[in-house]
């Protein structure tokens, strides 16, 4: 009872702290690119320190991360990317496979010659970056997760509730699932959906600008349709393989975790938060308050001094 009141303490200073801070709608950083082959990754890179690496979820870029850096830049070097064919990075005829997007966060690291790195994650962005850390244990000093995939993909299916299971049920279905999120852009006009704040028109517009044609939602619908049926055994390069080889080597790793997560959330619930706890070592959990699944649209000061909290302690 009395561990219970203390965390309700702290939960409701948290909230008084940053109760004041407005949510910004600018993104008061400087553009930079990454010629990776014959392409281009946007990214933004600030102050100085061992790096921690944002990876958005879809349809973000790193736009979303421009309220949660403020808090961790001072000490540390904060980069954020598009992945390829979000936000300002290039569109190129590729297949828009989580493999694709592997490759080239692994080239990006490469060229940037990036060490002891922290990535903080969401939604698609845990599961690439999940993936690269367990493949590149010796380049990683701690893992953020939030609203991202952590079980295999049988477990995913069984604990998601049921905005997730429709969302993924229709993206599975290739006349719907093209029809839906490609020619009528689904995912952007759900984003209201998603977030407990009314966007301003400058963000709603900023998110918007990357997929204003059918051509270029591919990247989009070729990562959501990925994600194996119920039950199925995910083939190689399907988003359900690479939840399940996350979750075998998520499960032995001890690299320091942290797990933010928010009520009533989508990819992170009850269910998700017990299976965490139980299964994944050396990780901590935080509570941040009231959001959906775009939580870093919500919460993004108390998700900020929560990753700030839990990094201090790793230095």
């Amino acid at each position: 009872m009395k561990q219970l009141i203390l965390c309700s303490l702290a939960i409701l200073l948290l909230s008084i702290a940053t109760n004041a801070q407005k949510i910004s709608e600018e993104f008061p950083f400087e553009s930079k690119f990454q010629k990776i082959g014959n392409d281009q990754i946007h990214y933004i890179d600030i102050g100085n320190g061992d790096p921690v690496l944002f990876l958005h979820g879809i349809p973000m870029s790193s736009y979303s991360w421009r309220n949660i850096i403020p808090h961790l830049s001072n000490g540390t070097r904060c980069i954020a990317i598009d992945f390829m064919g979000f936000g300002k990075s290039d569109k190129p005829k590729i297949d828009y496979t989580f493999t694709d997007q592997l490759n080239y966060l692994g080239a990006f690291i490469d060229a940037l010659n990036l060490t002891n790195i922290t990535l903080v994650m969401t939604d698609i962005g845990g599961i690439i970056g999940t993936s690269y850390a367990m493949n590149k244990p010796e380049k990683i000093k701690g893992l953020v997760f939030m609203e991202s995939s952590l079980s295999d993909a049988q477990t995913f299916h069984k604990n998601g509730g049921f905005m997730q299971r429709m969302m993924f049920w229709m993206s599975r279905k290739p006349k719907m699932g093209y029809n839906k999120i490609v020619k009528k852009n689904m995912f952007l006009k759900m984003m209201p959906k998603l977030i407990e704040r009314k966007l301003t028109d400058y963000e709603k517009e900023y998110y918007n600008q990357p997929f204003t044609t059918i051509e270029s939602r591919i990247p989009i619908y070729n990562l959501a349709h990925s994600f194996p049926k119920k039950g199925k055994n995910a083939q190689q390069g399907d988003m359900g393989d690479f939840l399940n080889k996350n979750a075998q080597m998520l499960q032995k790793s001890e690299i320091p975790k942290l797990l933010i997560y928010a009520k009533p959330g989508m990819l992170v619930n009850k269910k998700v938060l017990k299976w965490a706890k139980g299964n994944l070592p050396n990780l901590q959990t935080q509570y941040v308050g009231k959001a959906k699944h775009l939580m870093e649209e919500d919460l993004p000061h108390e998700i900020g001094i929560a990753i700030e909290n839990w990094y201090t302690k790793l230095k």
